[in-house]
């Protein structure tokens, strides 16, 4: 059963890209709930407020780029969100790390134990978006509906024309100029 697993994604990468997507959506879900479980037990063992609103915030932060991600993937599917879209999960694998950093230093100063949840989740998330960087940036054709256009057209073998322009567009775009 495994084997047939990495076989249909070998076959099918943009399902793998999705899936991680979908992986890194739940994970996010959860560490949202683990940032209202740390916010809560810092406000009540300590008096420092800063890790509550670092919590808070990364919320707020993760939300909106999980939001943009779904819209950049699967509604709007041109390059310039897509690209967007890749520097944001950029960022957020180097926000998690910070936040890993952070909450590991924060959960050995204060004795608390949402701290140290914390830190787990956004190491294990950081993980997730750096393998997601990577899948997007390598399957990016399949997100982008001007490349999928090119793909059908040369499965179908009408419009050789516009085929060859196309063609064209999508070698300059692979080589990194965007026409």
């Amino acid at each position: 059963m495994f084997s047939e697993c990495i076989k249909s994604y070998k076959e099918d990468p943009e399902k793998l890209t999705i899936h991680v997507w979908y992986t890194i959506t739940l994970f996010v879900i959860i560490l949202c709930m683990t940032f209202i479980g740390a916010t809560a037990e810092n406000n009540v063992t300590t008096n420092e407020s800063t890790d509550g609103f670092i919590c808070i915030w990364s919320m707020f932060i993760f939300s909106a780029i999980t939001a943009y991600g779904y819209f950049a993937m699967m509604k709007w599917e041109e390059e310039f969100s897509l690209g967007c879209f890749m520097g944001l999960c950029t960022m957020a694998a180097q926000y998690t790390l910070i936040l890993f950093a952070h909450f590991t230093g924060a959960s050995k100063k204060v004795n608390t134990d949402g701290d140290g949840v914390v830190a787990a989740f956004s190491f294990i998330v950081c993980l997730l978006y750096i393998y997601f960087t990577y899948l997007i940036i390598k399957n990016r054709k399949y997100f982008i509906a001007s490349l999928k256009e090119n793909a059908d057209q040369k499965e179908n073998g009408n419009g050789k024309e516009k085929q060859n322009q196309s063609q064209d567009q999508a070698s300059n775009y692979e080589q990194g100029h965007v026409t």
